[in-house]
């Protein structure tokens, strides 16, 4: 069924959903977080499926060789492109069309089973890794979003209507080009009053940056017992996922009563994007 859809073009991976979601989903692979996932990265590349690859490719290799020869091999296979081919329709090589039933067979079995490497899904520990780091991202577009809304739009338009009521010398640009930039030294809590809650956002990132070195600088595998993708290092990222969620849960109780204090009313955004559909309110 897998390698029928990736033949027809409607088995979708993420640079697929990037091109059907108008460019709002990353085309970034899930599982290595290194290039754009086609199907190519996904059957050839993806350090993160090597050793379930490999299992099914070394027998395949063998297989093939067998029939066209080492330098058949080298010749046809050389090329990405080429190895992807032969695993979705072995039949559009000329040296592969004259198989017998029995190799035809058996080429077919070990495609088939190629193609599976795939279903990451089915992994407990991906589809956890997945909503922490969804999470993670969240907060990470939280911040942009209030950079550039609340600090970069807001500050930018006071300073370009002063300047078409306000400014009549040079003196005036200068007062008003200095209050626009304290305005957003302030907002953006560079301040030393905000020094405190700049801190923990600082040690939020840090730990969002730890987590993404910990998920592409270690491999995934096929665990022997359960047969699910295993990361070698889920137990530091879990670790880490425990300490970001202390953090933003400790930021948002901050925040709040910096708002509820009437300490920088635009606050109030940062605490309506974070705090989308009550996520932090009662934790």
């Amino acid at each position: 069924m897998i390698k029928a859809r990736m033949l027809t073009g409607t088995y979708l991976v993420q640079a697929d959903k990037y091109k059907f979601s108008q460019y709002k989903i990353n085309a970034t692979c899930l599982l290595c977080q290194r290039e754009d996932e086609d199907l190519t990265h996904v059957l050839t590349f993806c350090p993160a499926l090597r050793e379930t690859r490999m299992k099914y490719f070394l027998p395949l290799k063998i297989l093939v060789t067998n029939i066209i020869g080492c330098k058949g091999w080298e010749q046809l296979f050389n090329i990405n492109q080429n190895i992807v081919a032969l695993l979705l329709d072995f039949s559009v090589f000329h040296s592969m069309q004259n198989l017998s039933k029995t190799q035809k067979m058996n080429v077919e079995s070990l495609t088939r089973d190629f193609s599976i490497i795939h279903k990451a899904g089915n992994s407990v520990q991906f589809r956890q890794l997945q909503l922490y780091r969804q999470e993670m991202q969240h907060f990470v577009k939280v911040m942009q979003g209030y950079v550039a809304s609340q600090i970069i739009h807001v500050s930018w338009k006071e300073f370009t209507e002063s300047l078409t009521t306000d400014v009549k010398d040079l003196d005036d640009l200068h007062r008003i080009h200095s209050e626009y930039l304290n305005k957003t030294i302030f907002r953006c809590l560079l301040n030393k009053k905000a020094s405190p809650v700049m801190k923990i956002i600082q040690d939020i990132f840090s730990l969002i940056l730890k987590f993404r070195v910990q998920l592409i600088n270690a491999e995934w595998y096929t665990d022997p017992e359960s047969g699910q993708l295993t990361h070698t290092n889920f137990a530091n990222m879990v670790s880490l996922y425990k300490a970001f969620r202390e953090y933003s849960v400790f930021l948002f109780k901050v925040v709040y009563k910096l708002s509820v204090r009437g300490y920088q009313p635009h606050l109030q955004e940062l605490l309506l994007r974070l705090n989308f559909n009550d996520y932090y309110k009662d934790r």
